[in-house]
């Protein structure tokens, strides 16, 4: 996280975690929460899993997870890819830009 822009203002995963559940859990959305410590994530070890969701920012990490997967002679997940939400100024919301103060988590402008 450290590498991260304005890493010193992303709230701690618990905080961060809290949030996330009362956001699936008010959709009734089935999910779990796996906290990960690199870019491949646990994704490439999971042999039921068969699924994974991306922005199109992160499309090419799916790839490296499937080819992980393939090393390790499990199947490739189908890699389904969702679009960024833009904000008000047309450009994509985004964890930094929100840190920054630029925007809300709404995509409004703040400057």
């Amino acid at each position: 996280m450290e590498s991260k822009p304005l890493a010193d203002k992303i709230l701690p995963f618990e905080e961060r975690e809290m949030s996330l559940r009362e956001f699936l859990d008010s959709r009734g959305v089935p999910y779990e929460i796996v906290k990960i410590f690199d870019p491949i994530g646990p994704a490439a070890d999971i042999e039921d899993a068969d699924v994974i969701i991306v922005s199109t920012e992160s499309y090419r990490g799916a790839l490296a997870v499937n080819e992980r997967r393939r090393e390790k002679g499990l199947s490739e997940l189908k890699i389904i890819v969702i679009p960024l939400v833009l904000a008000e100024d047309g450009k994509p919301i985004s964890s930094s830009r929100v840190r920054s103060g630029e925007i809300d988590t709404e995509g409004r402008p703040l400057i």
